[in-house]
């Protein structure tokens, strides 16, 4: 997916695996009375696009199948990974769940989850939507495991029109130490945080900051010969000038000091009450800002892609991007004759054309080949479309590497931006973990 998104978007206008596959028919309404277990992130009080059209998409499949019942788990989605991880261990996999591509080896691998392939060969038309590479992620020894339900680019800049211009920028610079000085500047004579990062979750610096950082350090060759164990290592020199360049932000004191205990909702509210001048966050908080952001800050906000280096091996408009997450089902679930038929029908309520509308209505960019009306974009989607236009799109670390890879990654940076782990030190942990995990592929 290293290819311009912008080919994607001028082009804009999910099979179980058996010995013997079973005929999915996508089944009638008058299903037999069934109970479907579920866990999923989509929580209502969420005012993102993709969480909004799901829900509004079960709340439909729930009027017309009155005779399905539902066990329905919601979570965030850091608790959603901890879950998913510990029932997938024991075979315990719910009928359907938000599926991670990072998961998707070890899930299929083991037998803990079933292939989509013959709900999608049955309607191409369904299939044919997706923009090229989509399920990539999801896909393992030839066989498609979820069905997309986002297209998220995960690293770029939210600033302050307004604070930017008072120390004489009109928007961040392009190359890092350029960036670091407008941030100084910032400190200096606002007294507020130039970028509050809210990294008790670990994914923020993991991977809105750090996999973006990283990329445009040590080029787009690294990350290919990573996945495919073709010699790449995280001990690279790139690799640990991108930690320490995290090390470097922190100490400098541009982002929060309790960046570690900082939670997710609370950085927003930094940003809306002027206390930091920046954020990094990802694409879907695009809707959830135009929503619940005051419409005067909303005016001031822009999007600006992550700062490059210049002599970096990367390019500046190249940002991590992908799906990342699908919707799938379990294996017992989708064994179970008298649930199969729902599990399809469900799922093309929840991923099928319609929610993907709606996605884009509310203020998203869909992962599919739909046409997108500019003049229907609020203004922060208009950023972000123009945003797409001109990027590179590199992969998403946390959605391609194994789950215990990146745990080992993301608590490392934590360790790493406060000074208790050296970044050299961190490499060659995840250098180890790397080789005992990937040995034997």
């Amino acid at each position: 997916m290293g290819t311009k998104i912008l080919r994607v978007l001028l082009g804009l206008a999910v099979g179980l695996l058996m010995v013997s596959p079973p005929v999915w028919s996508g089944g009638g309404k008058e299903s037999a009375s069934v109970t479907i277990s579920m866990i999923h992130a989509n929580l209502r009080e969420e005012q993102t696009a993709v969480s909004q059209a799901w829900n509004e998409g079960f709340d439909k499949f729930k009027k017309d199948y009155p005779n399905v019942k539902f066990d329905e788990e919601v979570l965030r989605t850091t608790d959603l990974e901890t879950k998913l991880q510990a029932l997938a261990a024991t075979d315990a996999l719910p009928d359907y769940f938000q599926l991670k591509g990072s998961m998707t080896y070890d899930f299929a691998k083991n037998g803990a989850m079933k292939p989509i392939d013959i709900v999608l060969d049955k309607d191409a038309a369904w299939k044919n939507i997706y923009i090229d590479g989509m399920f990539d992620e999801f896909t393992y020894d030839g066989h498609v495991y979820g069905a997309p339900k986002m297209l998220a680019a995960v690293s770029m800049i939210y600033y302050n029109k307004a604070i930017l211009k008072e120390v004489g920028y009109e928007q961040p610079p392009k190359y890092w130490d350029e960036f670091v000085t407008m941030c100084k500047a910032i400190k200096a004579k606002k007294g507020i945080i130039p970028v509050v990062a809210a990294n008790a979750p670990k994914v923020v610096l993991g991977t809105m900051w750090f996999n973006d950082i990283c990329e445009k350090i040590i080029g787009p060759a690294w990350f290919p010969s990573i996945a495919a164990v073709k010699g790449a290592k995280f001990t690279d020199p790139g690799f640990i000038r991108a930690l320490q360049v995290l090390r470097d932000f922190y100490v400098d004191g541009l982002m929060n000091e309790d960046t570690n205990s900082l939670g997710y909702e609370a950085m927003f509210q930094y940003f809306i009450k002027g206390d930091a001048a920046m954020f990094i966050d990802g694409s879907w908080n695009v809707s959830n800002a135009q929503k619940t952001f005051p419409s005067e800050l909303v005016a001031q906000t822009g999007l600006a892609f992550l700062p490059g280096f210049k002599d970096g091996k990367g390019i500046y408009t190249s940002i991590p991007g992908a799906s990342g997450w699908a919707n799938a089902f379990g294996r017992k679930g989708a064994d179970d004759q008298k649930k199969r038929d729902v599990l399809v029908a469900l799922l093309k309520y929840t991923t099928g054309p319609d929610v993907f509308k709606r996605v884009f209505e509310l203020g998203d960019i869909p992962p599919t080949k739909m046409d997108l009306d500019p003049s229907k974009m609020g203004p922060l989607t208009k950023q972000l479309f123009a945003m797409l236009k001109q990027a590179t799109i590199r992969p998403i670390y946390d959605t391609r590497l194994r789950p215990a890879l990146i745990e080992v990654l993301h608590s490392g940076i934590q360790e790493v931006v406060i000074g208790t782990l050296k970044p050299e030190d961190l490499a060659a942990r995840v250098q180890k973990e790397y080789e005992s995990l990937y040995k034997a592929q």
